[in-house]
């Protein structure tokens, strides 16, 4: 999205579709969280403390792209952001036993 869109336009079609596409699949993930909370917080709340973390993060992910745009320029700040959050969990799942899950 960052590298490809050369102009204003192209830009904001893809960022509100990359808005859409995330907005339908968090939400619903977050709505499938109702059924793994006690029976006494049903309501809205679980959905919505869920969203408030989603949301929360961006802020600071907000904050670290905008100083990463100063430091390498535009290009290399969404580089960096690809990347690098996804290597976060693979490398933890590096880590995984997964012959000790099939045991159980």
């Amino acid at each position: 999205m960052s590298n490809g869109a050369t102009h204003a336009a192209s830009q904001n079609g893809l960022s509100f579709v990359f808005g859409l596409i995330v907005r339908g699949f968090f939400y619903s993930r977050f709505a499938q969280l109702s059924g793994a909370v006690r029976t006494a917080m049903k309501s809205d709340t679980r959905v919505s403390a869920a969203m408030t973390g989603f949301y929360l993060s961006g802020s600071f992910a907000g904050h670290l792209f905008g100083k990463l745009v100063e430091l390498g320029g535009w290009r290399a700040a969404a580089n960096v952001m690809g990347v690098a959050p996804p290597c976060v969990p693979i490398t933890l799942v590096s880590f995984f036993d997964f012959e000790r899950v099939r045991k159980t």
